[in-house]
């Protein structure tokens, strides 16, 4: 049986290997290739790339390439459609929302089921609320040429509908990267004392990384030595910059994200949306007790007894959970162990594969 597997205009081989420097272990897509690899005669994996990465990959795989993301947005449907029909492609797996535009119509056309990684939605991004209702509509109407739903979030069970999604709230990362007693903490804690909180993404403001750096300056009135480490970059990084002091320490971007986490105390997350955060599944795997906001998904991973939830957009709140977990080490290591065994019961990305492979190869839910 042949199958194939379809990038989200957001990424690209490139873009990944520039990001992890080639380490393909840490690249949830290259899990998803062994799987597939394993399970089907012939797998055809399309992208943007304008580079052919088919030396990376198994033998049983072909790099389709579709050369830039306008391209990849108007005609992937075409090519897709094209060779699902040449070699009889009987599954099609799509990463993540943005990836809908090459399945448009393809389930229509062919004869093969499409299955979506539903990570998150594209309209709840978007700040304007006439523009948002225009995508909402776009996005449900290429929901209905998609057969099969993992969904990232209850939010967005409820918006593909209940009888589509085929495992409930299961995203996932790579545990194996993430395991606390095999990892060494980073070079930077050789240089910073007291105890460290750490904020991890964009710094954009649906990510609101202000609300966390006015939250650590209100904390230090009571916890005098406490630092944040800033991981990520974005239009946000000259105002983060203004408002902060000297125990925040910005790192822009940095691939070795498990040994931040091993050296820090606190993981902190104070989105005002996040639909399913690998950061905060990272923290947890990590065992580290996790403050995060109750919005979109995030609640499908972290709950009150894993983890402290609180409400966007409030320093002072933040600042009071940050002081509790410093003054409660118990507590605090109760809660990152339940953290851990949480992602290692729910969500492992291998496992978690495995379940979908199942479910689409015997045609059962």
């Amino acid at each position: 049986m042949n199958a194939a597997i379809i990038f989200s205009f957001h990424g690209s081989f490139a873009d990944k290997f520039k990001k992890w420097e080639s380490d393909t272990r840490r690249i949830s897509e290259f899990m998803l290739i062994d799987k597939y690899s394993k399970k089907f005669d012939n797998v055809f994996i399309f992208t943007h790339d304008s580079k052919d990465f088919s030396d990376y990959l198994p033998k049983n795989f072909r790099h389709v390439r579709l050369y830039s993301r306008p391209l990849y947005i108007l005609f992937g449907w075409m090519v897709v459609s094209f060779y699902t029909l040449r070699h009889r492609i009987k599954i099609i797996h799509a990463e993540c929302g943005p990836a809908l535009p090459p399945i448009f119509l393809v389930n229509r056309l062919t004869k093969a089921k499409t299955f979506l990684n539903y990570d998150n939605t594209w309209f709840m991004t978007v700040n304007n609320k006439i523009m948002r209702e225009f995508i909402r509509m776009i996005e449900r109407f290429l929901l209905k040429f998609i057969d099969y739903f993992v969904v990232a979030s209850t939010e967005i069970r409820d918006f593909v509908g209940e009888d589509k999604a085929i495992l409930p709230v299961k995203k996932g990362i790579i545990v194996s990267e993430f395991d606390p007693n095999k990892i060494q903490k980073h070079e930077i804690f050789d240089r910073i004392k007291g105890k460290t909180a750490v904020l991890i993404g964009r710094l954009h403001p649906v990510k609101d990384p202000l609300t966390a750096i006015k939250a650590h300056k209100i904390a230090r009135k009571t916890a005098k030595n406490l630092n944040l480490i800033v991981c990520g970059d974005g239009e946000l990084m000259d105002e983060c910059k203004r408002i902060a002091d000297e125990k925040v320490i910005f790192l822009k971007f940095t691939k070795d994200i498990p040994a931040i986490i091993k050296g820090a105390d606190i993981f902190i997350l104070s989105s005002v949306y996040d639909a399913s955060p690998r950061s905060l599944m990272e923290a947890m795997c990590m065992a580290k007790p996790c403050i995060a906001t109750k919005v979109g998904g995030v609640t499908d991973y972290l709950d009150d007894g894993c983890g402290i939830l609180i409400d966007p957009g409030n320093p002072e709140e933040l600042a009071e959970k940050i002081v509790f977990l410093i003054k409660n080490p118990e507590i605090a290591k109760t809660k990152g162990q339940k953290a851990r065994e949480r992602i290692l019961k729910e969500h492992d990305l291998g496992k978690n594969i495995d379940k979908v492979l199942q479910i689409l190869l015997e045609g059962k839910r």
